[in-house]
This record gives C-alpha cells, structure tokens and sequence, in this order.
C-alpha cells in the first residue's frame, strides 16, 4: 500500500486497501439530478501504479468507485499525475442494458403500457440482478399510466427516460437505498442565499431557448381535412411542408401572441404542428360480429366487422386517393391502434382489416380484439358531410392548446449557478445537499429574490469555493409527452398480447388459459384505500434468469370447473389437474375451482372434517376423537371411537367375506335385536355356519353338530359339542368322543 497521507483511503474491489493520502486541495464532489455524481481529485506518484475499475473511496457515507481505469499524465522521469474520477453507485447503471426479464424473456427492445411503480421496479430488478444488491422502489409520486418503448437503453437513462414521460425527476435514497419518482425533489427548510453574503455571484441560463419565440403560427394535423377546406389567400400563413393541415379559426388570424400590441424586435416567430389535432368525432361500437378466414398464406385469421348506431356513413364520405382508417380509443383493448378499414354500404358494416405484419402476431385476434362499447376514430374521410360542427371544434381544440403551449414557452425555466462565499462555507459550514429549498436574493430578480430548490452542486471541501446549482424541475413538456405517446400506443395492443404470452411463458395451451388471460387483461386493477379490485394474478419466481410462474389467483368463475386457486405449477396445469384429476405428470400440486372442488396432493387438517351430500355425512373430529357415519335423518349408523387406552368400533353391519370378480356382496354380519346377535347373512337368507349372540358363540346356529359356548346365570361356560368325531382316525389334535369320554388324537 501506498501511503502519503492520511485522510483518504482508496480500496481495492475486494475491500484492501492500496492507497492512503491526505485530502488534495482540487478534491471535489460533484452531484446534479439525474446528470452526474462523483468525486475527482488529483495527486503525483514517483511511480506508475494501477487505479482500475472497481477500486473505491468510502466519503459521506456513499461509495464511489472508479468506472474507467485511470491512466496517469507523465511529466518527466518518476513524475506522474494521477487524477482518477470515482463514480456514485447510480453511475455504474450507465454500463448495463434494462432488459425486460420477467416470464423466461430477456429483451432490449420492448413496449409497456402500466404504471410508473411498475416501469421502476423493472429497473430495481435489472440493478439488483447486475450487481447483487437490493435496490427498491420508494417514492412513486405520479399515479397515471404511460405506454413507453425502449431500445436497449441503459438503466440510468431508462431511469431518465421514466421520469421524462411521467414530466417527473428520480433520485436515490442511499440510506434506504431506495429509487424514488417525484413531480419536484424538494427539501427542507428554504435557506436564504444573498448575493454579497451567502453568495458571490449569481450566474442565469435559459434552459428553453430553442423553442422561444413570442410569436406563434399553429398548426394542427392533416387527417379528415375537407377538400375545399380554406383556400389560400395571398396573405395567409401556410404550413411549408403540408398546406393541407388544421389551422388556427379565422376569428383569430394566423398566429397567437404572447403579449399584446408587440412591435418591432419583439416579435421572434416559431412555427409549431399539434398532428394529434385534427376534426374528429368521436364514435362507439355498438355491435359486433367475427368470421374466421384463412389469409393468402394459409393462416387462419378472425375478421372483426362492427356497427355504430350513432353514424350515418357513406362510403362516398371516403376521401379520393386515400383509405378509411381508424384509431381505438382509450376504453380499448386496442387503445392508439390504427388500422385499415372497408365499408359495405348495404349492410353499414365497417370491417377492420387485419394487420399481418408479423405473420406470429395477426391483430385483430381472439385474445386482442374490439369490444362494443370502445370509442373509435375515423379518418380519411370528408367529415364536414357527417356533421358541419367537427371542423371548428378541432379549431378550437388547437387555439386552446397554442395559448397553452405558448404560456409553459414563457414560463420562466431558468437555471442559475450560484457561487458560494467560501468564507460562508469555512465559518459557518454553508452546505447544501440536493433538493435543498432556497431563496435567491438578487437585484437580478423581479420583486428581489426567487424560491427554488438545489439542482445540483459542485463542492471543493479544501477551497470552501462551492457552487450549487439552482432551478426548478428540468422542464419535460406534457405536450411533447402526449405528442410522444399517440406514436407509442400504437404498439399497445402488441404489448397487451404479449404480455399475455409472456405470463403463462409462451405457452398457453388450452383454450380456457387463453380465456382467463383474454378477460384479465380486458378488466382493469382498481385501488380505492384498502380494497383492491382485480381478475387474474400470477405468481412465480426467477429460475436463473427465466421467471416461472408457480401460482396464482383467478376471478374468471363462467362454470363449476374454472380454477380459483392453484400453486404447484403454471395455470395450464392447474387447468389441466381439473381436466385429468388422476394426472401425477404436467400438472399442479393444488388447485380449488370455483365449483368448490379441491385437488391436492396431501391434506394436513388440524380440527373437524365433514364431507356432506344431501345430508349424508362423514364427520371425522378430533375433540370427540371419533368418525361417525350420519344418515339424512341425522341416525349414527357407524362409529369408531379411540382413547388413550384402545378404540371401540360400533357398525350396523360388517362385509367379511369381500367381493367376488364381478364386485357383487357375497354377504354380511347383521345385528339383530334378538339372542342370536350376530348372524351372517347371504344376501338372501341367514346361513347356518356361525351366530354371535349377547352371550354365546355358536358354530353353526341350529346345533344339529358343531359347538356352542355361553354363560348361564351363575357366571358358569356352558360349552355344548354335537356329532363329534368317534374315531381316532383324524389328525393330531382333533377332539373325539369315546362312548361319552373326550379324547385328543395324540
């Protein structure tokens, strides 16, 4: 180990220590959301020494570590500098990919529609899995959902891209180690920053430059535009790209101000195009039906044709040169899905042309499909001739969402770099972390000072010469989000379907499975409190690197044999323990259908047991320690009883001899309420080889030969034998009557 000074310790990765050195006088740490965070500092060796990857400093309770391998300046003979750059633990996201890795998949390119809790715990899973830590999800302020895609972007920037669409920020609780989403990090009580005092300057810079303008023309897109929609005077502004586009109403004029009777150098102009604004009417499906055809590759595919009572269609309304088209809207299984439409005019039935991009994945299909009840969207065609309202609607939509563009374009979105006092920072330990609320006093500000919150900061704790970087949120536009996310849902629909696949691991075999996942994914979760309203939940776990499902709960109940719940195994093979109740192979370990019937390998009970039909029942209870068989009429007609000292059985008849090959009775013992007791019966009459009475044994029951045996009164055995052998010709051991003597055959 190296040792020139004591304040600072550089670690190997396996936690030894190769360096020690005072702090250096450029030692700095920089931090801003979202940005960067580390902490750099030079210093000179005589000789050359490895600082690599991995290698690490322990300072204010974080750990940086060094990303790229320091390669030193040399100077001369023995005279090297060094200046390693040791990176926060969020750097390190930067160098691995956010892969979608749930249900046994691994991809770089994928789409999801959920919520931002969702979206971040993805990236907590990705984290943990690349470097064996335990990250979690903390704060999740926003409550919406987004449909996002993503392209093998790394973890930080996918973290990036989250709060963007979600017009958020992220951060880390290190402490908790916890990666948190917050419409504004902001902190503490507001500290007083004054110019000349706290601080030393002030520096501003504009952050929303490039769009700025005080002028605007507005212009809105280019579907359902009528033919004869505006024809261009000499004077009037035009789209330069497409003149056929959506414009401002003509009560208003071309272009929208941001203040009021501006002259001169003013006036800076921007064009801007809202395509998502467009005349529209906004329909709802109110009948369906399907046919099944097979496409020019053989494939068999479901075509959708669907009714809207509320619309008086044409196809004459088609616009020339282009197809009728539609987008689902947001009630729909295909929410932002566009597709081809025909239209026969004697039945007023639009068929939705299916979409065979992907030859593995037709849409418009079983699982994914229109529902009545969805709103939709026609386009091109002469929406003027369905209603004449549609045109100025659209209008206004897009003077409504200029002035609202025009007014977050003014919205001061300033940052400032504030340089410390470093006399401030020395004597009274000014310091500030992120997110700190602050209140800038300057001349520079209208009224004299500005509440805002720390951005950023750069701190060099040997020169006290801090500076922080102050401002609000960075500025993600909710209009560039929307804009964004009509292209993202697009691909919604594929999503919903593959994450129905992805769910039973691509292999859903059984038409019920598919339609449990179909009605799942068409419901939605709802949390009010403490109640939770959903349909289907899986469970499972990662093997490796493939999740399995193991588990799960199913509310889909449309007859007595669906599954409920189940474990052991995927939902095909609890579907299929329901199906093959004797299967030991490709099923579950338990299931529980919603008829009420249970299959499961082992039953471990621990209190009372009834199986009861129409009154009927088996009751086995362990606080009576017994088993008692119960007729309709409530009769014990069987019992067994046990105790500490042996158990007692009291049955109203006992098979003995078994069943014959064809499974019929051969015969019983019956008890009779006479002195007879116990006789065996055939079926058809009592025969004579045996009778058990209250208090004698007899072999057979008439005596006409055999043996009885009972206690008369005075507690005497009476043992009387008929026809017995008188011969000695018998084998050893038979009993024989010698002229009234019993002898044994010896």
């Amino acid at each position: 180990m190296i040792t020139i000074g004591n304040d600072l310790t550089i670690y190997n990765a396996w936690g030894e220590p190769k360096m020690q050195l005072d702090i250096p006088n450029d030692f700095k740490q920089a931090n801003e959301l979202m940005s960067e965070h580390y902490v750099q500092f030079s210093f000179p060796l005589t000789i050359k020494y490895d600082f690599v990857r991995a290698d690490y400093i322990d300072y204010k309770g974080i750990r940086y570590a060094i990303r790229t391998d320091c390669q030193p300046t040399e100077n001369g003979l023995q005279d090297y500098r060094y200046e390693p750059k040791f990176e926060a633990p969020e750097m390190f996201w930067q160098d691995f990919i956010c892969w979608y890795i749930y249900q046994g998949l691994k991809e770089a390119e994928w789409t999801l529609m959920e919520h931002a809790g969702t979206f971040l715990q993805i990236g907590c899973d990705n984290i943990n899995a690349y470097t064996g830590e335990t990250w979690t999800v903390g704060i999740v302020e926003p409550t919406d959902m987004q449909n996002l895609t993503f392209s093998s972007q790394n973890v930080f920037d996918f973290l990036t891209d989250v709060a963007e669409a979600f017009n958020c920020e992220w951060y880390v609780d290190y402490e908790a180690k916890t990666i948190n989403l917050v419409y504004s990090y902001s902190k503490g009580e507001t500290i007083e920053l004054r110019r000349e005092i706290e601080l030393i300057d002030i520096k501003r810079s504009n952050e929303n430059s490039d769009e700025y303008c005080t002028r605007m023309y507005a212009f809105g897109g280019t579907r359902n535009i009528p033919s004869n929609y505006r024809s261009t005077g000499s004077s009037e502004a035009v789209d330069a790209i497409v003149q056929k586009r959506l414009r401002l109403p003509i009560s208003n004029g071309d272009y929208i101000d941001a203040f009021p009777n501006m002259t001169g150098n003013k006036i800076i102009e921007k064009v801007f195009t809202f395509d998502n604004i467009y005349p529209k009417r906004t329909g709802t499906i109110t009948s369906i039906r399907t046919a099944t055809v097979k496409n020019d590759d053989g494939i068999e595919m479901t075509v959708f044709y669907f009714k809207d009572s509320g619309l008086n269609f044409n196809s004459e309304y088609i616009l020339p040169g282009l197809t009728l088209s539609l987008q689902f809207g947001e009630n729909s299984f295909l929410s932002g899905r566009d597709f081809e439409l025909g239209y026969n005019d004697d039945t007023e039935e639009f068929e939705i042309i299916n979409n065979q991009d992907n030859p593995d994945l037709i849409i418009p299909n079983d699982l994914l499909c229109p529902r009545v009840g969805d709103f939709y969207v026609l386009y091109n065609f002469n929406i003027s001739l369905v209603g004449d309202q549609y045109v100025g609607e659209a209008e206004q939509e897009l003077l409504t969402e200029a002035h609202a563009k025009m007014a977050s374009i003014q919205e001061e979105n300033a940052t400032y770099t504030c340089m410390a006092n470093p006399f401030r920072v020395a004597a009274y330990g000014l310091d500030m972390g992120l997110g700190q609320s602050v209140k800038l006093k300057s001349l520079i500000f209208n009224g004299g000072e500005k509440v805002s919150r720390i951005r950023g900061f750069t701190k060099y704790p040997v020169t006290c010469k801090d500076e922080y970087l102050v401002g609000e949120k960075p500025r993600y536009s909710r209009r560039k989000a929307l804009e964004a996310k009509v292209d993202s849902n697009k691909k919604e629909s594929d999503v919903n379907y593959l994450e129905a696949m992805r769910a039973s691991n691509n292999n859903t075999r059984s038409i019920k499975g598919m339609n449990y996942l179909r009605t799942a994914l068409q419901n939605e979760t709802v949390f009010d409190g403490g109640l939770g309203l959903t349909t289907t939940i899986l469970f499972g776990l990662m093997q490796g690197d493939i999740w399995v499902n193991t588990a799960g709960v199913n509310g889909v109940w449309q007859d007595d044999n669906d599954v409920a719940f189940w474990g052991g195994g995927t939902l095909d093979q609890a579907i299929n323990l329901v199906a093959n109740p004797s299967a030991t192979t490709d099923v579950a370990s338990f299931v529980v259908t919603h008829g009420g019937k249970v299959i499961m390998n082992q039953a471990l009970l621990r209190g009372r047991f009834e199986s009861n039909i129409n009154g009927n029942r088996i009751i086995i209870d362990p606080d009576t320690r017994d088993i008692k068989l119960i007729n309709t009429d409530g009769k014990v007609l069987g019992q067994w009883i046990f105790g500490g000292d042996g158990s007692q059985l009291n049955l109203g008849s006992i098979d003995l001899d078994g069943y014959l090959a064809s499974y019929t009775p051969t015969g019983f013992f019956l008890f009779e309420e006479s002195e007879d007791g116990i006789k065996k019966f055939n079926g058809k009459f009592y025969d004579k080889q045996f009778s058990l009475g209250y208090d004698q044994v007899s072999f057979p029951n008439d005596l006409i030969s055999g043996i009885r045996m009972r206690i008369n009164s005075s507690n005497n055995l009476i043992m009387t034998l008929k026809n017995l052998p008188t011969n000695s010709s018998y084998p050893v051991g038979t009993v024989w009557n010698d002229n009234g003597v019993l002898k044994i055959v010896q």
